[in-house]
């Protein structure tokens, strides 16, 4: 059996953390999955050095470490013909990352993404066969402790939907994420479990951003989780509109449950705040806000943290006072 090159665009918190669940089971004698090679690549410098020379430490939900040695670059060149790409680079890097990766894909390759937020997918095939691209969403969570360690927080399960010419490989990496210990489900359509997460990532992220506070503490307060209620239940008139249920009836209750089995995070979209990074506020937000112009559902409090959040990665500061405006008025 060939070995099987499998690359992961992203050395994030999520990129790295699939990748050294795969590297666990790359030291094992597994019989049945084909040999793996797999291969990480990014652009965090810092990230790559840091990983390059001393591995990556990985904090286990449970407190204890591993160490793992991964095979990480910044140098696409280096890379070899890859038969599985997984994205997981930030939304707003699809368009770079959808040109570079027609270099690497071997001829019968595919690609799935399992990114954040709306859209990835239409980037993706507007360089690459819509027919080799495959689409997911993961809630397994993790987040950045510093350059080169990183705090797996979340044990949860990996969705994964095929396209009919990439349905034998989806399998095989179903089957091969099963076998590092991710629980892995395939679905005929990923839709509702991309929207069910957006729902929750826009309930938690854009406001974590902007108060600055730590997941739990939207679940503790309630002026923000009335917040969190008006903006969660506008993405589900949205998604109702369109024809796609999501996975649970209430998405307030789900977000909350989120917050407290998060409490002591800081979200993905905070720490892009505090890093002066940009934020993947557009393909939360700016896309449900965009798909929502196709209905007849207004849209004000995701417009109001669409605006406010990229006020503040401009350096504007934000006014929590601003938000009892936003409750009396809807």
């Amino acid at each position: 059996m060939s070995t099987l090159n499998i690359t992961i665009f992203g050395t994030g918190a999520m990129g790295t953390l699939i990748a050294s669940r795969l590297d666990f089971l790359k030291s094992e004698n597994k019989k049945c999955i084909p040999e793996i090679n797999v291969n990480l690549f990014g652009t965090w410098k810092q990230q790559v050095e840091k990983i390059r020379k001393q591995g990556l430490t990985l904090e286990h939900i449970d407190g204890s470490r591993s160490i793992h040695h991964l095979n990480i670059t910044d140098n696409i060149g280096n890379l070899p013909a890859s038969d599985i790409v997984i994205v997981l680079v930030k939304s707003y890097q699809t368009d770079r990352v959808a040109r570079e990766i027609p270099q690497i894909l071997a001829p019968a390759g595919i690609v799935i993404t399992l990114q954040n937020g709306l859209g990835n997918r239409d980037i993706l095939c507007k360089t690459i066969d819509s027919r080799r691209v495959g689409q997911g969403v993961t809630l397994q969570g993790a987040t950045v402790v510093e350059a080169g360690m990183i705090r797996h927080t979340a044990e949860n399960s990996t969705y994964l939907a095929p396209q009919p010419e990439t349905e034998e490989s989806i399998e095989q990496m179903a089957m091969i994420f099963r076998a590092a210990g991710l629980k892995t489900y395939i679905v005929d359509n990923a839709e509702s479990m991309i929207w069910g997460k957006l729902a929750i990532n826009i309930g938690v992220n854009p406001l974590t951003a902007l108060l600055e506070v730590q997941n739990g503490e939207l679940a503790d307060n309630v002026m923000y989780r009335r917040i969190v209620a008006l903006a969660v239940r506008e993405v589900k008139a949205v998604a109702c509109k369109l024809g796609i249920s999501l996975p649970y009836s209430d998405p307030y209750a789900a977000t909350i449950s989120a917050c407290h089995a998060s409490a002591t995070n800081y979200s993905s979209m905070l720490q892009d705040i505090l890093n002066n990074r940009p934020t993947e506020i557009d393909s939360m937000c700016g896309e449900v806000i965009r798909l929502s112009e196709r209905t007849d559902v207004r849209m004000p409090v995701n417009k109001f943290l669409l605006e406010h959040v990229k006020a503040k990665e401009q350096g504007i500061a934000f006014k929590p006072e601003l938000l009892r405006r936003v409750v009396q008025e809807n």
